[in-house]
């Protein structure tokens, strides 16, 4: 450069000077002379633009160049692992995939990236499009109209240097479209191609701020070209000439050193090792300078947060003087000899490292800057540790094992004893078992055990043996001990099954109790697939019969004909409640009650059908606290246990007593019945004289069906049905029986605290109705048709269907002319909580009635089915007059509701 500037000076010291007087005398040579020269200076200017131009856009390609090449030494390792065969192309890529992932870079448009794409047109590495990742670019155009990437793949597979591409793409961030020129390296080894690229107008940028400076220089030559023209023109050219070279030049300086920096971080980014640079800072601290991914990744730091902090936040205490030392020790470009030290993460967790440093290029404005690699054996450390703590940690753990462990060599001799089979046996280390004190009758057995596990067998059995005075029951297993498949020993283990053994009899007991809890399931299951068809069926019945009477009441022995038919259909509607009440099937509404008067109602009854030869005494307190239940079902626990005792006296003289007590469980009352819990119950008691009950009996006593009387006396139900209904309650029962003395029947119910409401009861006859129009659904077309007819005789207007996707269309034609829904639960094709879900999406506001043949079922839609809207639920088979209540009561409601709307509406 200062030869350059010397030559320049000398140059326009020998240029020829033009004659002043000559110059002022002639106005025509001035003139020509000016014309010359800016002529010659715009000559000058042309040829000087286009080379520049040339050189600039010579110099960005080699620039890509290099970034390209640079991408691929980087990946070089796994490109020889591929050629080497250690893995696979496609192995291959997508390693190499991950090392690109990093390699981001600088330039003067910002951050730029090295991208991959396979020979197929996928898509392996987009670090700033990643949603393009694993899928296929191959149709991927430019502005216009050109494949981007066959473009490209045609270069990387017939240019084995790479080549550069020129495409229309548009720009990140910005709308337009700008030309971009991409530098094209094949990688055949991993079947794809590495590129990077860079938009034209970015470059040309600095080109024309580069020919406006040239612009701004040769309009001054112009300028001064009035003056003595020859010595200022020579001068101007070769001022230009210098200026040329000095840009190029400087060109070239800034671009060497921008491409020695983008390398040395793309380097220092893509190291596979831990990396951090730091520089001198305060008397005797460095500072940390830069920080590499991998580094962010160990310590925990992001790159923004840890540059300019103290280096020492790094590093253990006590590892400051090896640090010291180590940077002591580099001389030259040589790296200090490795050294181990314990670093600190941001959350405070410790690892070890290897650690070694070298000088990197001096910082601006620093003395001196230094790169420390680190390798992370924190795994190696520990597995260390591990290895030198292992026999202390088996040797504890086996101390601590809840049986006994030992081992026998080939010849017999104890060699390891755990703590416990010390304590029981003594220490037998370096003895053979035959000089211990074996029982006798074993001293054969442990002989033919010892040479069994020497063959290769695997020996398990069970023994007794005297410990601490008391015969103990003894499991043992005896396993060979090979190393490098030879046997060099016996490992026994010995556990004490005493307590096992022991409760094996509970155990037992247990599970009579859980096979008979199976039993009532089975049945129980069985009842509930009945019920929905074996109700419909009832419901026909009931409803045909019902409209029968009404229609033949001037006929009374056709009435009365129909009366017994409506009271069998009444009996078997409650036959199949109390089949499905011994496993709790139905579904019953309960309130807080006093049991004492629907007891005392009952007792009435019995008093009035049961023999006179049978005393009933009572003791019913009023002050037995409420339960939670239902009065109908708890009637029915008295009538059935009542009876059963009277039955159970063949019409003898006996007595029979209903009590009522409050209690509180004790030990020996939670120990009778595991599953009770502590609290306060009422405790219902039924005890009789009469002949009282065997084992047998009592094991199978709550079995649905299973009687010990004659057929035709009873249907073994009852006490099923007394089950079901006690543990519906979360109660529970007790008996006891003794075979001509007597059994008594103890019923636990948990006692309420709150007092029971008041109870107004229900309508007891039928509530006509006022010509409201009724969609019925119902897949039963005899009960459809008999609900339809019994809905008209209350007065109602009724649109049947049996399919509830017809009538979805019928209701959607006209919404608003229909008053009330009333569907089946259980239907083909659409159930009628997707029909009523349906519906209301329509009309929120409609009023809805539930009804299945399955007890219980719309009750129970109300746990599993969230309908935001009031509903009436009726269970088949209905009768007239639960029918018209439910329907008056959703009728009813809804009124209600609209007229709260319109009194709350703003007005």
């Amino acid at each position: 450069m200062n030869m350059a500037r010397e030559t320049g000076n000398q140059a326009k010291s020998s240029l020829p000077m033009w004659p002043g007087g000559l110059l002022r005398s002639s106005t025509l040579v001035v003139l020509w002379a000016v014309v010359t020269s800016t002529l010659l200076i715009i000559w000058l200017f042309s040829l000087l633009t286009k080379e520049m131009s040339r050189l600039i856009e010579v110099q960005r390609i080699d620039a890509l160049r290099q970034i390209v090449t640079l991408a691929r030494y980087t990946i070089e390792p796994v490109i020889k692992d591929v050629k080497a065969k250690k893995i696979t192309p496609k192995a291959g890529g997508m390693e190499a995939r991950t090392i690109l992932h990093r390699m981001l870079y600088q330039d003067e448009s910002g951050a730029n990236y090295v991208f991959m794409v396979g020979y197929d047109g996928t898509a392996l590495a987009f670090p700033y499009q990643p949603e393009q990742e694993l899928k296929s670019i191959m149709d991927l155009q430019d502005s216009s109209g050109i494949y981007i990437t066959p473009l490209l793949l045609n270069i990387a597979t017939n240019q084995p240097n790479g080549g550069v591409a020129r495409y229309f793409y548009p720009m990140p961030g910005k709308t337009n479209i700008g030309e971009k020129m991409t530098f094209v390296m094949g990688i055949p080894e991993l079947e794809c191609f590495i590129a990077t690229g860079m938009y034209v107008k970015n470059y040309q940028m600095q080109q024309a701020a580069l020919l406006g400076k040239a612009r701004f220089w040769s309009l001054i030559l112009i300028l001064l070209a009035v003056v003595p023209v020859g010595g200022s023109l020579l001068h101007a050219v070769v001022k230009n000439r210098q200026l040329q070279h000095e840009i190029i030049e400087r060109q070239n300086a800034e671009a060497a050193a921008r491409f020695n920096e983008r390398r040395l971080q793309v380097l220092f980014n893509a190291a596979i090792d831990v990396a951090i640079v730091v520089s001198d800072g305060p008397p005797g601290k460095t500072i940390i300078r830069d920080f590499s991914p991998g580094a962010e990744r160990l310590f925990g730091y992001r790159k923004e947060e840890i540059i300019d902090q103290p280096e020492a936040i790094l590093f253990h205490e006590q590892d400051a003087q090896k640090l010291a030392s180590l940077d002591a020790a580099l001389t030259g470009d040589a790296a200090a000899s490795r050294i181990d030290a314990k670093i600190r993460a941001k959350d405070g967790k410790e690892l070890y490292s290897q650690l070694s440093s070298c000088w990197t290029p001096q910082l601006p404005g620093h003395e001196k800057a230094i790169m420390r690699v680190f390798v992370d054996v924190t795994e190696r450390k520990l597995a260390e540790q591990a290895l030198k703590q292992s026999e202390t940690w088996w040797r504890t753990a086996l101390d601590n094992l809840p049986f006994e462990v030992w081992t026998l060599d080939a010849t017999g001799r104890y060699e390891i004893q755990n703590r416990l089979a010390m304590d029981r046996v003594g220490n037998r280390i370096g003895k053979s078992y035959q000089d211990t004190c074996l029982p006798e009758n074993q001293e054969a057995h442990w002989e033919e055990n010892h040479r069994q596990a020497l063959s290769g067998e695997t020996i398990r059995r069970e023994t007794t043996c005297e410990y601490k005075g008391e015969t103990r029951h003894v499991f043992e297993i005896l396993t060979p001990i090979q190393e490098d498949a030879t046997i060099r020993g016996v490992l026994g283990v010995s556990m004490d099954i005493t307590e096992q053994r022991r409760a094996e009899a509970e155990r037992t007991r247990l599970e009579d109790r859980l096979r008979q809890s199976q039993k009532l399931e089975a049945i129980g299951t069985l009842a509930g697939g009945i019920a929905h068809d074996f109700n419909n069926l009832l419901a026909a019945i009931l409803s045909g019969a019902e409209l029968a009477k009404y229609s033949v009441f001037n006929q009374p022995e056709t009435t009365e004909n129909l009366n017994r038919v409506l009271a069998a259909a009444n009996r078997a509607r409650e036959l199949v409640r109390q089949i499905l009440a011994f496993n709790r099937q139905t579904r019953v509404e309960r309130t807080v009650i006093s049991i004492q008067p629907v007891l005392e109602e009952g007792l009435k009854f019995l008093r009035a059908t049961l023999p006179a030869t049978i005393d009933i005494v009572t003791h019913i307190p009023d002050t037995a606290p409420p339960i939670l239940g239902d009065p109908t079902q708890i009637h029915q626990i008295l009538m059935n246990l009542c009876t059963n005792a009277a039955q159970a006296m063949h019409g003898n003289p006996g007595r029979l007593e209903v009590s009522l007590d409050t209690i509180f469980t004790d030990n020996s009352l939670l120990k009778q019945l595991p599953e009770m819990e502590a609290g306060r119950y009422v405790k219902l008691t039924i005890q009789d004289t009469g002949c009282g009950m065997s084992d047998t009996t009592k094991k199978r006593l709550f079995e649905p069906f299973f009687t010990t009387k004659k057929p035709g006396e009873g249907s073994g139900l009852g006490l099923s049905v007394v089950h079901g209904i006690v543990k519906s309650h979360k109660g529970f029962i007790a008996v006891k029986s003794e075979t001509g003395v007597g059994t008594r029947f103890d019923i636990y119910f948990p006692a309420e605290k709150t007092p029971p409401p008041v109870s107004h009861g229900l309508a007891n006859h039928t509530i006509q109705g006022g010509g409201q129009h009724i969609l019925l659904v119902d897949d039963e077309n005899a009960v459809l048709t008999l609900v339809e007819k019994v809905l008209k005789r209350l007065g109602y207007r009724v649109t049947a269907n049996a399919k509830p996707l017809e009538a979805l269309e019928q209701f959607r034609a006209a919404p608003q002319s229909f008053d009330l829904l009333l569907t089946d639960l259980t239907m083909p094709g659409m159930t009628g909580i997707e029909l009523v879900k349906a519906v209301l999406s329509v009309r929120p506001e409609l009023p809805i009635i539930l009804s299945s043949g399955f007890t219980g079922a719309g009750t129970g839609a109300r746990d599993s089915v969230s309908l935001e809207c009031h509903y009436e639920v009726v269970n088949k088979p209905a009768t007239m007059q639960e029918l018209s209540v439910a329907v008056n009561k959703a009728l009813t409601r809804s009124t209600s509701i609209e007229t709260k709307n319109r009194l709350t509406a703003p007005v």
